[in-house]
């Protein structure tokens, strides 16, 4: 297959007659008869992809061998943007990181903060491995997949962020209090585990998106790669599966929090934190388990539905 680029085109309207005159214009000043035409793709809007009066069903009226296909990255996309709203763990978390993003990198001073204690911390690092940090990331308003790199800016930032609101919230301000909130929300294990498994989900699906888009891939590898990105997340609900990537968890959140305690607190000796951590371990483990595996359901039905 080889794409090549048309043109732009103003459109006076986006109805489903002015987009199909407009594509029959536009192939006939190049040459290219319609009746030549075996394939069509749009996403799911019905002026395109209606199936009484869209523009993939009057040109079918011309030419009844043009197939048409929803595309599949924008099916992957609507299923896991679908799921993700559906899930208050992951819906709450993308509104965190919208939140967070804002309040640093909207304000040059906040930023400079950020980027300063960033290199501080770089530095000072003796582990290879953590010295190189990643900007932050914003959230893609419209394409879902892509927000896992968002999601592992932040992670990987995560106690450099903590830092840098730790200052902000002793500023005497309106975004002293933001701050301060965020901060309460970055010191508890519910935020951390739901960028953890947000990233989990959408890094997986980007790499599918990725392969989807490739101009050398076929339409039964792109199949194939449905049926497996399918199988991959199956494979996830399992406990074994979970087990690991709780352990993980705890490993990649050591020093930040205590799971059900929130930040170190105060006033508590090693044996009592210990001890409210075994009591509390059980419930977390139980909640975070159902959480991610009615998670993982909803979106192996909804590639199974869409693609």
């Amino acid at each position: 297959m080889h794409e090549i680029p048309l043109g732009l085109v103003q459109l006076p309207n986006t109805t489903a007659s002015t987009l199909f005159h407009v594509i029959k214009d536009v192939l006939l000043r190049c040459s290219l008869p319609i009746a030549n035409c075996i394939g069509q793709a749009y996403d799911g809007a019905a002026n395109t992809s209606g199936v009484h009066n869209g523009v993939q069903t009057l040109i079918k009226k011309e030419t009844n061998h043009c197939l048409y296909v929803h595309c599949f990255a924008h099916s992957l996309n609507l299923c896991v943007q679908e799921v993700a709203k559906k899930c208050a763990l992951i819906r709450n978390c993308m509104e965190f990181i919208s939140q967070l993003v804002k309040l640093i990198k909207l304000s040059p001073k906040r930023l400079n903060l950020f980027e300063a204690t960033r290199k501080e911390i770089t530095f000072a690092s003796d582990d290879e491995s953590q010295l190189s940090y990643p900007a932050l990331r914003t959230l893609c308003p419209t394409r879902w997949t892509v927000r896992h790199s968002a999601i592992d800016s932040i992670i990987k930032n995560y106690h450099i962020l903590m830092t840098a609101l730790e200052v902000v919230e002793q500023d005497h301000d309106d975004h002293a209090a933001k701050a301060e909130g965020l901060l309460t929300k970055m010191e508890s294990f519910e935020v951390f585990f739901s960028l953890k498994l947000a990233y989990r989900i959408f890094s997986a699906a980007e790499q599918f998106s990725i392969n989807l888009q490739a101009k050398d891939t076929t339409f039964s590898e792109r199949i194939e790669g449905a049926r497996l990105l399918r199988s991959h997340y199956m494979s996830m609900r399992s406990d074994a599966s979970f087990a690991a990537f709780y352990h993980d968890i705890l490993t990649s959140s050591s020093g930040l929090f205590y799971p059900g305690l929130g930040k170190h607190p105060d006033g508590l000796m090693e044996e009592q934190i210990h001890t409210t951590m075994l009591v509390q371990k059980k419930n977390i483990v139980k909640i975070t388990l159902k959480l991610s595996t009615t998670l993982l359901g909803k979106l192996t039905s909804g590639l199974t539905k869409r693609i």
